[in-house]
């Protein structure tokens, strides 16, 4: 799946219509969202999952749809989130806002209740669909699992992303051998750890241990956010995160940190998926 455009109103902290061209960023595929805290950096992912999929990330109270709308927006803005995208070969749109009250026009004090509501469009092949649940039918043209490897893999792309991007804010952080932070060191598998943890998924603390968790997917089917194993003669010594375009983050050494590097920097004895 290639973002295309995504277009949020009224929507978390984005109190008018917001519109991020991912057209304008360039053909790299890996991107760094960085900015300061509540300026609404996990608000862009929320964007595009709630265009996909009706919710948001995170846990049950950023989950409830119904309290998406901006706080700052004013009475005449619509909440509403459009997300196109690439998908093998076919243009997708969809627009999604949620169940919303908002203030009176007419200023009798009475709130006015939004319903829910979805479309979705086929550029190439002129198909359109109305209604959250004709959406959410033929959403599987679209979905997570149908995006998954050829063998049925599941891979989680909204979570993985969000994975590269965290991962990528700590290059040029030290390593220390045994440290388990992000900015004063950590090692190869303390830093997959700390990363991982972020967002729910626990991993053992040493290289070989990780090597257990999750689905082996091989190198064929790896995806960003996948974990890649190296080591020598057989033996697992160090783990890395695949971040896509032939390209790991990971702390490699105490000489350089944490830094990208080619895929192929070590011999890769196994890559894991675990989103």
């Amino acid at each position: 799946m290639k973002p295309i455009k995504l277009t949020m109103s009224a929507f978390g902290p984005y109190a008018d219509k917001t519109v991020v061209d991912f057209t304008k960023i360039g053909e790299d595929g890996i991107f760094l969202i960085a900015g300061a805290t509540g300026a609404g950096k996990t608000t862009i992912f929320d964007g595009i999952s709630f265009a996909l999929y009706g919710e948001v990330s995170g846990g049950k109270e950023r989950k409830e749809s119904k309290s998406l709308r901006s706080d700052y927006a004013s009475i005449n803005t619509p909440t509403y989130v459009e997300y196109t995208f690439l998908h093998k070969d076919r243009h997708y749109t969809i627009k999604r806002n949620p169940e919303y009250f908002r203030p009176s026009k007419n200023g009798n004090g009475t709130p006015t209740k939004q319903t829910a509501q979805a479309s979705l469009e086929i550029e190439e092949t002129n198909e359109v669909y109305s209604g959250i649940k004709e959406v959410n039918d033929n959403g599987n043209a679209y979905s997570i699992n149908l995006a998954a490897t050829e063998n049925s893999i599941p891979y989680n792309e909204i979570i993985s992303n969000q994975v590269v991007n965290y991962a990528l804010e700590y290059v040029g952080y030290p390593y220390v051998y045994g440290g388990n932070s992000l900015t004063n060191g950590t090692d190869c598998s303390g830093f997959t750890k700390l990363i991982y943890a972020q967002y729910g998924i626990y991993l053992p603390r040493s290289a070989p241990d990780q090597a257990y968790s999750g689905t082996s997917v091989g190198l064929a089917n790896i995806m960003p956010g996948d974990l890649v194993f190296s080591g020598y003669d057989g033996q697992i010594c160090h783990v890395a995160i695949y971040i896509g375009n032939g390209k790991l983050v990971h702390a490699l050494n105490s000489n350089v940190g944490i830094v990208v590097t080619d895929l192929y920097i070590m011999p890769i004895l196994d890559v894991r998926r675990v989103i």
